[in-house]
């Protein structure tokens, strides 16, 4: 745990000066940056390149997935021909090309982790109006510990993140940026199957929605808890020769701090965080609550089944965008207080989260060691 405190109290420092002397602005349809290019790739090595290196130079038994993904690369060649991974040969190949030009499993899993970093670094200047502040919240409360394990699904999850890039990037060349979103999505696909969920996007993107509507949703999403059985009991149905023996209709124990958290920060946000003029939130941040809704429900369904609660992760990138645009809300008098307390919520569930939790992560160590 000590390299995460370090690392985590890194972030902190850098989140809370304004030693990078970046900073974005926020309006309806855009993030206009201020500050040299010099300044971005300045902001986007000194807060990358942590993260890369603890993801890319840990040891084998570092998460409890990391042992399956050496022996699929060792097997690249025979994985080709393996029926149980066809769907996903999108990752097969990259496995196997790797594997023809001499990459061993260190440096495989450090080019990967670095292709998964970048696809976070790309998002965040895209969507963020605080990149410290998004970094910081990605680490702790973020998707950061599942890529510590999940390997693939996190390689996938980049992608998609890329993918929403491109809707935003060809606003004006329509048909041009939905069909390299499906290209992109198509390729996430290959490489973890449950990446198909990220195709709705662009059904809600370019929406506005009132904090009314917000509400709603976020009913909706809790209540699931209630509902719950009978959206499982349709999932056999769609789940695929190689999931087939998996159980939709039974209880999980699951983390109460982490449902708690999921509900609580949409919750939150949408108190604090103020609508445009109109009074309708600006079409990003109605995309974030909507993907916040979309993680709320998986949690609730990750109660008859854990493995869905790992659809939610796909959507769950809202926090990092919603949680600065939250602090940065708060009027000038208490907003340091409130920042504080934040950061303090947020590192007491990462420690608690990652103590002895599921993943296999807290007793982490370098490959050398």
């Amino acid at each position: 745990m000590i390299i995460y405190i370090i690392v985590i109290l890194l972030y902190l420092l850098l989140s809370a000066t304004s030693v990078l002397n970046v900073s974005y602005t926020m309006d309806n349809n855009v993030h206009a940056m201020r500050g040299s290019y010099s300044g971005l790739y300045r902001k986007c090595f000194v807060f990358a390149l942590p993260i890369l290196l603890i993801l890319g130079l840990k040891a084998p038994n570092i998460g409890v997935d990391t042992v399956s993904y050496i022996n699929r690369y060792e097997y690249a060649t025979e994985m080709m021909d393996n029926a149980a991974t066809g769907s996903e040969m999108g990752f097969n190949i990259y496995n196997l090309f790797l594997s023809q030009i001499g990459c061993g499993w260190q440096l495989y899993l450090f080019i990967t982790s670095l292709l998964i970093v970048i696809g976070y670094v790309v998002f965040l200047n895209k969507y963020s109006n605080d990149f410290g502040i998004s970094w910081f919240v990605f680490i702790t409360i973020g998707l950061f510990t599942m890529n510590m394990s999940g390997l693939r699904q996190s390689f996938a999850i980049a992608i998609c993140l890329c993918a929403l890039c491109v809707l935003s990037k060809l606003d004006g060349k329509r048909i041009y940026r939905y069909l390299l979103f499906y290209a992109l999505i198509m390729l996430a696909v290959s490489i973890h199957n449950s990446a198909i969920i990220f195709s709705i996007v662009p059904f809600m993107y370019n929406r506005r929605l009132t904090r009314n509507n917000i509400w709603i949703l976020l009913i909706i999403a809790v209540a699931a808890l209630f509902y719950k059985n009978v959206v499982t009991g349709l999932l056999p149905s769609f789940e695929g020769t190689r999931y087939d023996e998996m159980s939709f209709d039974q209880n999980y124990a699951i983390n109460p701090l982490k449902v708690l958290f999921t509900i609580s920060v949409p919750f939150l946000c949408l108190w604090v965080i103020p609508t445009e003029e109109d009074g309708r939130f600006s079409s990003k941040i109605s995309l974030m609550f909507m993907f916040a809704c979309i993680t709320v429900f998986f949690e609730m369904l990750s109660i008859n089944n854990n493995q869905l609660g790992r659809m939610g992760y796909y959507f769950q990138s809202y926090c990092m965008i919603l949680v600065p645009a939250a602090l940065m809300s708060v009027n000038t008098e208490s907003r340091s207080l409130v920042k504080l307390v934040a950061y303090v919520v947020c590192i007491t569930y990462f420690v608690m989260g990652t103590i002895g939790g599921t993943l296999g992560i807290d007793n982490y160590r370098f490959f050398w060691q």
